[in-house]
């Protein structure tokens, strides 16, 4: 895509307390309509309806209220009803691509597409506004992929109220503009230089090699490993 234009534009989109703000009678329309059968829509009904919640402070208990939205987080259920309420959220152009991993919503755009950034993106603002769901518009971030030395490159006006950035994260990578991973690379060797200094100091503590190399392993390797199949690619020998 990037060979065939000088730029791709992506908008970072921020649903406000996504899995909190599920409409229940939404979702469940949407399950019904993905041919879910009765007996399980029936189950996931009874599983999310009739919940409560209280507040205490200084042993004062507040009254009880109903939760009439969200699903449960921290169970593997969870992301999958999620899913299912993004399931009809598409691009208005087969030229734009629109990347879903659970709460996380990406809109690509390239240069030479039919339908630009800010009709697709005002077509998720009313995909919103349908689904009782909040963009959070501050957290929004748009991001310019190109070429690292275009002959003419001319970047585009970010869309109202969308600050647009050279480089962003995403799932926990750090992305740059021009697809470089520096930014990211620096930015995990000096998360695992503190927590080498950590593994210095309960050496020092006198704790045992063994558990040293247990902590190592789940606080640098750990972090050097993590999505290494999409980075190491583009790293120089420098």
């Amino acid at each position: 895509m990037l060979e065939q234009c000088f730029y791709v534009r992506c908008i970072m989109i921020d649903f406000c307390k996504a899995f909190d703000r599920v409409n229940h009678p939404i979702l469940f329309r949407k399950l019904a309509a993905l041919g879910f059968p009765d007996s399980a829509i029936s189950w996931i009904y009874s599983f999310l309806t009739g919940r409560t919640q209280v507040v205490k402070c200084n042993d004062k208990v507040s009254p009880h209220a109903h939760i009439n939205t969200s699903i449960v987080q921290g169970l593997g259920i969870g992301p999958m009803l999620y899913a299912v309420m993004e399931s009809d959220l598409r691009t208005l152009s087969p030229k734009n691509i629109v990347v879903k991993y659970a709460d996380d919503t990406n809109v690509l755009v390239p240069a030479d597409s039919d339908i630009g950034l800010l009709q697709e993106f005002n077509h998720v603002k009313q995909w919103a506004e349908d689904n009782k769901m909040v963009i959070n518009l501050l957290k929004t971030k748009e991001i310019v992929f190109r070429r690292p030395n275009p002959r003419l490159h001319i970047t585009p006006l970010p869309i109202p109220g969308v600050q647009q950035v050279s480089s962003a994260v995403l799932l926990g990578v750090t992305l740059c503009d021009t697809l470089s991973f520096t930014v990211h690379v620096e930015n995990t060797l000096k998360i695992c230089s503190q927590r080498l200094y950590l593994l210095k100091l309960l050496l020092d503590q006198g704790l045992p090699r063994h558990y040293l190399n247990a902590i190592f392993d789940a606080l640098v390797l750990s972090k050097l490993r993590y999505a290494i199949c999409v980075w190491t690619g583009f790293l120089s020998a420098e």
